[in-house]
């Protein structure tokens, strides 16, 4: 029997006050990793990933709505876990910038191929060879595409988690900017971001940057 989306909410929800407000967030944080590193596989497998996320951050909007001068869910917002959080997030970004450029890399160069066909003859294992390496060719093709687009719907959902978490966080008055090691890691986290938005093109998502910027400020 397989848990759909909605269970899994509701299981969420269910234990929340005992688990607290960043558990969840830790453990779901790591399925955004490749797939080849354990994480979601498919574009569905991440939106549901971000969906969850995402109805975790309303759930500690709610909780703070509820609990506005409440000193114990505020201490239940751990400054040392929030730091860890975007310091992952920081690592996942680049564990899979990191294995598109592998697979890009690993794309079987034209020329190679050109060269390939020039020098095959009508010898049955050279046509053979030749078409085994034209398959591969857009085998890896395919995969450098496949793993580029997932790229691209990966760092669009986490620019919006981002945006929608740093605002409630900005809520909470904790203070993070205080932090030293919270301070350098958002710093890093918004100029990674940038870099993306710039390198992938994604420009409908500059404005939401600037947001994270400006609100990351105060947090």
């Amino acid at each position: 029997m397989s848990l759909k989306l909605n269970d899994v909410k509701y299981f969420i929800k269910y234990t929340f006050n005992s688990i607290g407000p960043i558990f969840y967030l830790e453990k779901l944080v790591n399925f955004l990793l490749s797939k080849e590193k354990g994480g979601a596989r498919t574009h569905h497998q991440i939106s549901n990933v971000f969906s969850i996320m995402m109805y975790i951050i309303e759930l500690n909007i709610n909780k703070l709505q509820l609990n506005e001068n409440s000193i114990e869910f505020k201490e239940k917002l751990n400054v040392n876990q929030i730091d860890k959080l975007f310091t992952t997030m920081i690592q996942i970004i680049k564990e899979n910038l990191k294995y598109e450029a592998e697979i890009t890399a690993n794309t079987v160069d034209t020329n190679d191929i050109k060269e390939m066909n020039d020098n095959t003859n009508d010898d049955t294992n050279d046509v053979k060879n030749h078409k085994i390496s034209n398959k591969i060719k857009k085998q890896i093709k395919h995969q450098a595409k496949e793993v580029k687009s997932k790229n691209v719907f990966f760092f669009i959902g986490l620019i919006n988690f981002a945006e929608k978490y740093i605002s409630f966080l900005n809520k909470c008055s904790l203070k993070l900017r205080e932090n030293s090691n919270f301070n350098k890691n958002i710093k890093k986290f918004t100029n990674i971001l940038a870099k993306v938005i710039e390198n992938y093109d994604i420009k409908n998502m500059e404005k939401k940057l600037s947001e994270i910027n400006e609100k990351s400020l105060t947090i």
